[in-house]
């Protein structure tokens, strides 16, 4: 099985991009491929599901009689082993409602907010990967006395206004499956969300961000960004990367 990335810019500058780790193009996929209907009750025809739809049906196994007439013979009982498989493959569907934090500071002090919430579902294990997350810059280096804002980010499993707090289990998942609240500064840990009935459903969560202003740290503009890699760990190889859809027939 390969493993698909979903990637997401987040921080002062939170950008949507997306990629997916490169896998082969094509796929051999078994048996003769046949029409494949949605069910809309008994007795109604249903709507035939495309070719890069939500799903494929291929039937193999070999005939029992092939090129000739029926099979039969006087035995008694007569018996045909059947089988049927399915191959699932992983989905995740995600929401932020906002994708970039801003600062407006009057005087140095030690502030965290919340501003941003977010969801996430899927039916499988998920990695979630940081890059960058650092401290907020100086944008004209070179000319200010402290150029450096000590940052923290944050995510919280729980809807509150007291900030993210520590669970039992420490940094990945705590021992109910949960994300593993709490404040992190570069370099940010890996984070495992394991296979569970909350992320099927739903798995919300809030995106902290708690700054340090000094009093040397020289008025102008600050900034710095990061990228999120959330890794689809359980991800079927019939998969295309790129798309999401099928690939092609080998």
């Amino acid at each position: 099985m390969k493993r698909s990335a979903l990637i997401l810019g987040l921080g002062l500058a939170l950008l949507f991009l997306m990629s997916f780790a490169a896998a082969a193009d094509t796929f051999s996929y078994e048996g003769t491929k046949v029409t494949v209907r949605t069910y809309e009750g008994d007795g109604v025809a249903g709507t035939v599901v495309p070719d890069d739809g939500e799903a494929r049906a291929y039937v193999s196994g070999g005939a029992i009689h092939p090129g000739g007439p029926e099979f039969g013979c006087n035995k008694s009982p007569l018996v045909i082993e059947w089988a049927t498989k399915l191959q699932m493959a992983q989905w995740a569907f995600y929401n932020f409602n906002d994708t970039q934090w801003n600062w407006y500071v009057r005087k140095p002090g030690e502030y965290f907010a919340d501003c941003i919430g977010g969801s996430i579902r899927s039916n499988g294990d998920l990695r979630v990967t940081f890059a960058g997350f650092g401290p907020l810059l100086y944008e004209a280096a070179g000319q200010g006395v402290t150029e450096e804002i000590e940052t923290w980010y944050g995510y919280s499993n729980e809807e509150t206004d007291m900030g993210p707090f520590l669970p039992t289990g420490g940094v990945g998942t705590d021992t109910a499956g949960n994300f593993a609240s709490g404040w992190y500064q570069a370099p940010i840990p890996d984070l495992l969300i394991g296979d569970s009935q909350r992320l099927h459903d739903k798995y919300s969560f809030k995106l902290w961000n708690r700054i340090k202003v000094v009093p040397s740290n020289s008025a102008s503009n600050y900034s710095n960004t990061g990228t999120i890699t959330i890794t689809l760990e359980n991800q079927k190889d019939w998969i295309d990367p790129e798309t999401g859809l099928y690939k092609p027939t080998s």
